[in-house]
Order: structure tokens, then C-alpha cells, then sequence
């Protein structure tokens, strides 16, 4: 693989993505219960546990996995646009999936109950945030020209 032919584009996407992978078996969402006289516990779960998140850790994956193939200069089927579009697509998609679970938590927990939020949830955002932003810049780098990687169509 010829590390010369990635942008700064690929290069943040497949960091970001990378990362988000690794991130997923932090400690993303958990519950708390604090129970009068009897303390406080607490319990935690990875990005596997949950549906959005897990299918973000997949999408944003398959996309990594799909930058770094075309760069090694493997030949894919057409999938139609250009490679940044693609970039942008997955990096977008996952991090609103990511933002969704952030936002609404554990959902339906009783009273008494809280939603803990873990590092891998803030490591996993700031992935998708990167990913996002390298998709963004692929994107702009091919319609300026300055793209040495080949568009995937």
C-alpha cells in the first residue's frame, strides 16, 4: 500500500474510523441507581449492547475498511459516486446515529434510574466527528483536483 497516495481527507476518515472501532469496546452507556442507605451502582456497557450504536461501529467500519482497499489499489465493483461522497455519507450517517443515542440515553428506565454516559461514548462522537469532517474534505479535495487517490466510481 502506498501511504503517498492518501489525502488528508482518507487520512482523518480512516483514523477516525480506527478509532471508532476501538472505542467500541470502551464503556459507552450505562444506568445508575442511587438507593437511600444502600448506596449507589451503577453498571456500564459497550457500543455492542446498543442498536444505533453498534450499527454505527458497522457502518463506519465497512467504510474504513472500503478507503483503505481502494487505496491499496484493490479493485472494488463500482458503487457508484465519487470516493470523498461515499466518505462523507458513512461519516454522517454514523455520527448521527451516534448523536441520537447520546441524546435520548437508556431509554426506558424506571424512576430512581439515571443514564451514565462513558468515555467510549465521547471517544466514539469525537471519531464520527473526524471521520465526518476527513469525508468533508476527500469530498472537496477530488472537486478541486487535488485528490492522488481515484474516485471509487
Amino acid at each position: 500500500m502506498d501511504l503517498s497516495k492518501m489525502t488528508t481527507g482518507d487520512k482523518l476518515f480512516i483514523g477516525g474510523g480506527i478509532v471508532l472501532f476501538i472505542a467500541s469496546f470502551f464503556p459507552w452507556l450505562g444506568v445508575d441507581l442511587n438507593v437511600k442507605g444502600l448506596g449507589n451502582f451503577s453498571e456500564s456497557a459497550s457500543a455492542w449492547s446498543f442498536t444505533l450504536l453498534w450499527l454505527a461501529v458497522i457502518i463506519g467500519t465497512i467504510g474504513t475498511v472500503i478507503a483503505i482497499l481502494k487505496i491499496a489499489g484493490v479493485d472494488l465493483p463500482d458503487m457508484g459516486g465519487s470516493a470523498g461522497t461515499r466518505q462523507l455519507i458513512v461519516g454522517a450517517t454514523a455520527l448521527v446515529l451516534v448523536v441520537i443515542k447520546t441524546v435520548v440515553g437508556v431509554s426506558g428506565l424506571p424512576d430512581g434510574f439515571s443514564t451514565i454516559r462513558g468515555i467510549g461514548l465521547w471517544i466514539g462522537l469525537l471519531a464520527c466527528i473526524v471521520m465526518t469532517a476527513g469525508g468533508f474534505s476527500s469530498m472537496k479535495e477530488e472537486k478541486a483536483g487535488g485528490s492522488s487517490t481515484p474516485p471509487m466510481a
